[in-house]
C-alpha cells in the first residue's frame, strides 16, 4: 500500500499536460529533479497502451527516451546502420496491457513451446525467461508490481507460443488493479489542451521527424537548410505550429516573403497569424518594409529608415539585430517563452551584406538563448552549390544548430509520389551514440498536409 500512495503522490505531485489527439489522451509529466514521463490512454477502453521514460544523466546531460510500455520506436535509416544495423530476425520485446492482464511479446523466437522456462523471481523482482536449448535469456522487468509492494508469483504466469512469437501473461493482482483505477480518475480529471485538429495533421509526423512531439525545442536552434530547387516552407510553418500550440510568442525576421505569406498559410494549417497579432503573441519585422520606410509592427520600429546599400553594412546588422531585441523584450513581458524565426537568412547575403556580418548578425541572435528564459531559434537558409559566401554561412549554422533540418530534392529529379528528401541532424550531447544522429525520409506534400515515409516503403 505504501508503495501505491508513492506512486499515485508522485504524480499528483508531477508538472502535467494532457492533450486528446487521434481517439488517444497523452499526459506528459515533468517530475521534481527533471524526470519525465509520457502516457498514452485509449479514450474507449481507458486502457494504457504506451509509456515512455526521459530520466535525467548522473553526469550531466539529455537523457534520451526509453520505452517501458508499448511498441518500441521504429527504426529509421541513419548514416550508421545503413552498413551495421541489428538483424531483422533478432527476438524482440514489446509490453502492453489489458484491462485484467500485463502482457509480454517476445517475436522472433521459432522454437516450441516445451523448450521455454519462464519463472519468477521474487528476490530480484523480475520473470526470467530462458531457453533448454541456452539460445535465448531475458530478464523481464515488473515495476507495475514494484510500485505496489508486490513480488511476482508463479501462479500468475501463463505461456503460449504461436507464429514465431512467446506471448507471456500476468494476471493483475487487486492492489494493481486499484492502482490504475485511482491514477486513471487522476487523469480523467486533467484540463486537456485543445487539439486544433488541422495544423496537427502537418505539424505531427515533422515534428515527430524532428524529435521536438516528446522533447521542447525551447534553449535549442533549429536550422533548416533548403537546398536549391527546394522548398522547404513546410517545416518552418510546422514548427511555428508547434510553437503556437505551446503558446509560445513569435518574431518572425520576415527577409524573404511578406507577413501575408505566412498568414495564408497558416489559415490553410489551422492558425490565424493575424488574430495572434492582434493579441501581441505575434511580432513581425519585414526587411522590404524596412528599407522601403514602410511602417512594421513596433513603434520603436517606425522611425527607423534602412538604407541597405549606402549604410556601413556593420551598422546595418547592428541596428537589425537591435529591432529584433526590442521585440524579443516586448514578447518576453507578455507570454511565457519566445521563438525568433528568421526566413530567409541567406538573402542578408543577397541584399549585399558580406557573410562575415551575417555570421556576426547570428552570434548575436544565439546570445538569447542564454540571456531569455524559454527563447528558441528557428532560422532557415538556402543553400545553392557553388557559391562560397553561401556555403560558410550554412556551414556556420549548421555547427551552432542544435538540431538541422535538411530539404532537397529528388536526384532522379520530379516523382508524382515523393516531392523530395528530408534529413534530421540532432546533436547527441550524452555522447552514447554517434554526435551527429541522423535520420532520412522521404516526404509527400499535400494541400494540408505532409507525409513522411522511409525510403522505399512508400506503396
Amino acid at each position: 500500500m505504501a508503495g501505491e500512495n508513492n506512486w499515485l503522490d508522485m504524480l499528483k505531485k508531477a508538472e502535467k499536460v494532457c492533450l486528446d489527439k487521434d481517439g488517444y489522451r497523452k499526459v506528459h509529466y515533468r517530475f521534481d529533479g527533471g524526470n519525465e514521463m509520457v502516457e498514452e490512454y485509449n479514450l474507449q477502453t481507458n486502457v494504457l497502451t504506451r509509456r515512455a521514460w526521459k530520466r535525467v544523466q548522473t553526469i550531466g546531460g539529455q537523457g534520451t527516451w526509453e520505452v517501458e510500455l508499448g511498441d518500441p520506436e521504429p527504426s529509421t535509416l541513419t548514416s550508421t546502420n545503413l552498413e551495421i544495423k541489428e538483424s531483422s530476425v533478432t527476438p524482440f520485446v514489446t509490453k502492453r496491457l489489458t484491462k485484467s492482464s500485463i502482457e509480454w511479446r517476445i517475436r522472433n523466437l521459432p522454437y516450441p513451446l516445451a523448450v521455454y522456462s519462464v519463472t519468477a523471481d521474487p528476490e530480484n523482482m523480475n520473470i526470467t525467461v530462458r531457453t533448454s536449448n541456452k539460445k535465448y535469456f531475458k530478464v523481464l522487468p515488473v515495476p507495475d508490481l514494484q510500485r505496489v509492494g508486490l513480488q511476482p508469483t508463479q501462479k500468475n504466469i501463463s505461456v503460449t507460443h504461436q507464429y514465431n512469437t512467446l506471448i507471456i501473461t500476468y494476471i493483475k493482482p487487486q492492489q494493481v488493479l486499484l492502482l490504475e483505477k485511482n491514477v486513471l480518475d487522476e487523469v480523467k480529471k486533467l484540463k486537456t489542451a485543445k487539439d486544433d485538429g488541422q495544423y496537427y495533421r502537418m505539424s505531427s509526423p515533422v515534428c515527430s521527424a524532428l524529435g521536438i512531439d516528446l522533447d521542447d525545442i525551447s534553449g535549442k536552434l533549429v536550422a533548416i537548410a533548403e537546398h536549391h530547387g527546394s522548398d522547404a516552407n513546410f517545416v518552418l510553418s510546422c514548427l511555428i505550429a508547434e510553437r503556437i500550440q505551446k503558446k509560445s510568442g513569435i518574431c518572425l525576421l520576415a527577409l524573404h516573403n511578406t507577413f501575408g505569406h505566412y498568414h495564408n498559410v497558416g489559415m490553410k494549417l489551422g492558425y490565424n497569424l493575424q488574430k495572434l497579432k492582434e493579441k501581441k503573441s505575434v511580432q513581425t519585422i519585414e526587411l522590404l518594409k524596412l528599407v522601403s520606410n514602410i511602417h512594421n509592427d513596433s513603434r520603436e520600429i517606425k522611425d527607423e529608415r534602412f538604407d541597405i546599400l549606402a549604410e556601413d553594412k556593420e551598422d546595418i546588422v547592428k541596428k537589425l539585430f537591435f529591432l529584433v531585441k526590442i521585440l524579443v523584450d516586448q514578447l518576453q513581458t507578455t507570454n511565457k517563452s519566445v521563438c525568433l524565426v528568421i526566413d530567409d537568412i541567406s538573402d542578408l547575403l543577397t541584399w549585399g551584406i558580406p557573410v562575415k556580418e551575417v555570421c556576426s548578425f547570428l552570434q548575436y541572435c544565439r546570445t538569447f538563448l542564454y540571456e531569455v528564459p524559454g527563447f528558441s531559434l528557428v532560422i532557415l537558409s538556402h543553400f545553392i552549390t557553388g557559391d562560397e559566401d553561401n556555403l560558410i554561412l550554412m556551414s556556420g549554422l549548421i555547427h551552432m544548430a542544435d538540431i538541422t533540418a535538411t530539404v532537397k530534392g529528388l536526384k532522379t529529379g520530379c516523382c508524382a509520389d515523393v516531392s523530395g528528401t528530408l534529413t534530421v541532424t540532432s546533436k547527441n550531447i550524452t555522447h552514447t551514440e554517434q554526435w551527429n544522429k541522423q535520420n532520412f525520409y522521404h516526404f509527400k506534400l499535400h494541400d494540408k498536409q505532409v507525409k513522411l515515409f522511409a525510403p522505399g516503403t512508400l506503396s
